[in-house]
């Protein structure tokens, strides 16, 4: 192999932000599809606890919204 009669290809930052963006769009279809997969099971299990996790959040809202008041002092 002759080094010096090698053609070397330069990269210029569109090509490195290209491919930046090319494994982001593959890592977000993968994600997807992973929500895809396990919906079906966390739709039926929401199915059967809604009874106990509507009070819980609205617990936790109601947390939510006193600290906010506290921060600014509005409950004297």
């Amino acid at each position: 192999m002759n080094l010096l009669t090698e053609v070397v290809t330069t990269k210029s930052v569109g090509d490195g932000v290209l491919t930046m963006f090319k494994g982001i769009g593959k890592a977000m279809i993968q994600i997807k599809d992973g929500l895809y997969n396990i919906m079906p099971e966390m739709m039926s299990f929401m199915g059967e606890v809604w009874v106990i996790l509507i009070p819980i959040g609205f617990a936790i809202l109601t947390w939510i919204f006193s600290f906010i008041m506290r921060i600014f002092r509005f409950n004297r």
